[in-house]
């Protein structure tokens, strides 16, 4: 259970919020299981609650998410349909951190059986195409593309050599847009997490 009251508050605010948007993002893929928009919100919440659980220390929640977030990673990324096994282990694991953060913020037992339930999103991560990033290899990446002014040109496909083309004006959007790692994108919403823990801390 969360110790402080104000945070234990801000914990079940959030991740109610969470947890009703990944209920209503699976009610759309068990009608549209093709749904790629409705991948991306379900992924996107589970990573936002796994992120909220980690800055409290909720460790159950956390990672509870954390295996629901590279299972819904596997179709994601292959761009295949939720079978009927994903969809209701996704609805199992979903129900279960509903009662999980519930424990963090009444202190009351949940009673879930986390191994069996971790089974479950095993086998249906396996049956889905394996964990998330997995296999290593860069198969299926498009081939490296020349720094601008260094004059190297690749072959096209017939073998001829591509005529030079001169670079297009970048527009505003491409201005406005950078490209940020996964990975640093995740810690920059962890300390952002961190910083609103911490404003509350100093306010009280």
């Amino acid at each position: 259970m969360i110790e402080d009251g104000e945070l234990r508050e801000l914990f079940k605010a959030e991740s109610e919020e969470h947890l009703q948007k990944i209920d209503a993002d699976l009610l759309g893929l068990e009608k549209e299981p093709a749904g790629r928009k409705l991948m991306e919100e379900l992924h996107r919440e589970a990573h936002s609650l796994k992120g909220a659980a980690r800055m409290l220390g909720v460790r159950n929640v956390e990672e509870l998410a954390h295996k629901m977030e590279s299972l819904i990673a596997a179709p994601l990324k292959a761009g295949t349909p939720f079978t009927a096994a994903l969809f209701d282990a996704l609805s199992s694991a979903a129900a279960a951190l509903g009662k999980l953060v519930l424990e963090a913020v009444t202190g009351q037992r949940a009673g879930v059986d986390i191994p069996a339930l971790e089974q479950k999103l095993e086998a249906a991560q396996k049956a889905a195409g394996g964990p998330a990033g997995g296999g290593g290899g860069r198969q299926g990446a498009p081939p490296p593309v020349a720094p601008e002014g260094s004059g190297e040109r690749h072959p096209a496909a017939g073998g001829e050599p591509e005529a030079a083309h001169e670079p297009e004006p970048a527009s505003s959007l491409a201005l406005n847009t950078v490209r940020v790692e996964a990975k640093r994108l995740d810690g920059l919403m962890t300390h952002a997490g961190e910083l609103s823990v911490l404003k509350v801390r100093i306010r009280r």
